[in-house]
Formats: structure tokens, sequence, C-alpha cells
């Protein structure tokens, strides 16, 4: 009868799956890094901009504030 052997939390924990070669090169590709930077800035000007131009009524209270003053 063949024995079960069983694993320890600590097994458990120090199991880490190694990057296949494609990640590894994508990770340290500097035309790919340069891309992927340009697309995560263009989402953020994107989110940033629609918030600045989606609440007109807060613009026009901090407009009327400004006149009051």
């Amino acid at each position: 009868m063949r024995a079960e052997r069983r694993c320890t939390d600590h097994e458990k924990l120090a199991y880490v799956t190694t990057p296949t070669r494609l990640t590894v090169f994508m990770r340290t590709f500097l035309p790919w890094q340069l891309w992927r930077f340009a697309v995560i800035n263009l989402k953020m000007i994107e989110i940033i901009a629609r918030s600045h131009r989606s609440n007109p009524v807060r613009r026009q209270a901090s407009d009327e504030t400004l006149r009051s003053t």
C-alpha cells in the first residue's frame, strides 16, 4: 500500500509559481513597458477629464461662490 504524503501549512505557503519565459520577456522589454505606460496614462486622463465635465451643478455652485466675493 502506498503511503500518502500530507502537505504542511508552510509547504502550501512556500509554493510560488514561476513566470513563463514570455512573462519574463514582457516584464523586461522596454518598448512593451513604454506602451503599457502610455495606455494606462491615457486611460487616467480620460477618466479625469470625464469627471471634470460630468457635474455642471457643482461647477455652477463654485462659480456663484467666486462671484459673490
